[in-house]
């Protein structure tokens, strides 16, 4: 058994002294029928930043080097997702959610339903059946294989263009390459707001493609300039066998240059608070039940109070520094450490030097309400997946303007990312009203 946190709860790490141990441990038992290796996070899989970050590829491949010859298995979490598959005659099985969250699909090679495993151990062999309630399937029913196919399937790309009218264009294409094994469909969906505010080219667009077939899907946008928000967005519904295997998105547009936006600098950060149970069945529909210690009066919702220290239920908290890495996140594991089933606050400053309308663009892990000036930003919460990109309209008046945000952490690591397109660029930032 190992710890895929041992030497870090902020990305995934073995440490030095856990790797040894596991190494020396094989060598002592270099006759065991069969070994079996569980651990949380699938230290063999992907290629993901969290996992080169910590370097636990580079500590897994000690181990695996010294399991050598002998019979194995290796049984990880973390995906909430069953996968399958092989390596070098051995089994890597990322086990599923066993009531845990999870968006099932009845696709069951995608591996997202319920279950637990029965394993059989005769001689040096493991057998392992899948238990669904009501069904046992065999463990390759989710072969990790067919999921990369799922995941390379589509490629999504967007751009923009300004219109001689003053309007705006924006178009999402997907680029389809079907190496699933069979035919599948793909609907790209157009995903609008307010009436009238983004027209779209088409309803839906839809592809059918047998395997090793490729296609393209094109959805074209226009708006104003002027009147952008609520912005628009598409959505991917994909079906294998005619059904749903996934659903992608809404995933927002933006209708501005990326080179107008600002990450903002630095926030003021005031914390922790416990936030009791959190009931992930009913979010984000209905957040007050879901998460109700979100919505619990507290003296900080008064907003940014100068930097004075706030004492709640008897213990007396103080503002601190919090500023974005140089990925454009500000990684509350570092302000707070990574505390579960709580809430913090964060504080920043905009100045206008007139009143305008600008957009942010904000994802949070894991909820978040933002406010400007003491009102809740239109459509300024979030209650779904970490980092769910939202773009928002700031209405900045003239002078200086306070951002205010309440960040709920379920559980692991949590921290936001922020940025504001400077449209005019005549905005300053600071971490408190006044400051430059």
């Amino acid at each position: 058994m190992l710890n895929t946190q041992e030497a870090s709860r902020e990305f995934p790490q073995f440490g030095e002294a856990q790797v040894a141990w596991a190494v020396d441990a094989l060598h002592r038992h270099p006759n065991a029928r069969h070994t079996f290796v569980f651990m949380h996070y699938p230290a063999w899989f992907g290629s993901d930043p969290e996992r080169q970050r910590g370097g636990i590829s580079a500590e897994w491949q000690r181990i695996e080097t010294a399991l050598g010859n002998r019979k194995y298995s290796v049984i990880a979490g973390h995906t909430h997702n069953l996968m399958w598959a092989t390596r070098d005659g051995n089994r890597y099985l990322v086990h599923g959610a066993t009531g845990a969250t999870l968006t099932p699909s009845p696709v069951k090679q995608v591996g997202a339903f319920h279950h637990y495993a029965e394993v059989t151990v005769e001689a040096d062999q493991a057998h392992i059946a899948i238990i669904e309630p009501g069904s046992i399937w065999p463990e390759t029913i989710a072969p990790l294989e067919f999921q990369r196919n799922i995941g390379r399937l589509v490629r999504v790309q967007s751009s923009r263009q300004d219109l001689a009218d003053g309007r705006i264009a924006m178009e999402v294409t997907a680029a389809l390459n079907n190496h699933v094994g069979d035919t599948v469909s793909v609907a790209l969906i157009p995903v609008v707001g307010a009436a009238g505010v983004w027209a779209p080219s088409a309803d839906s667009l839809v592809s059918v493609l047998p395997d090793g077939g490729t296609d393209s899907l094109t959805l074209t946008f226009v708006g104003s300039r002027d009147n952008w928000y609520p912005t628009p967005a598409w959505k991917m519904v994909v079906r294998y066998h005619g059904k749903e295997v996934d659903t992608y998105g809404p995933s927002p547009l933006n209708p501005f240059s990326e080179s107008r936006a600002t990450v903002l600098p630095e926030w003021r950060a005031l914390g922790t608070f416990p936030v009791g149970s959190i009931n992930r069945d009913v979010m984000p529909g209905n957040p007050r039940a879901g998460v109700p210690g979100m919505f619990v009066p507290r003296a900080p919702d008064a907003g940014w109070n100068g930097g004075a220290p706030v004492t709640v239920d008897g213990r007396t908290y103080s503002w601190v520094a919090a500023r974005p890495d140089s990925t454009g996140r500000v990684s509350l594991d570092r302000v707070f450490g990574i505390v579960d089933l709580s809430l913090a606050y964060l504080s920043t400053a905009i100045y206008s030097p007139v009143d305008q309308r600008v957009p942010i663009q904000i994802g949070v892990d894991n909820f978040f309400q933002l406010f400007l000036n003491g009102q809740m930003v239109p459509g300024g919460e979030a209650y779904g997946m970490p980092y769910e990109r939202k773009i928002l309209p700031l209405d900045l008046r003239a002078g200086w303007n306070s951002l205010y945000l309440k960040v709920v952490n379920n559980r692991g690591n949590w921290g936001v990312e922020a940025s504001v397109i400077d449209l005019r660029g005549n905005l300053r930032f600071a971490p408190y009203p006044g400051q430059n």
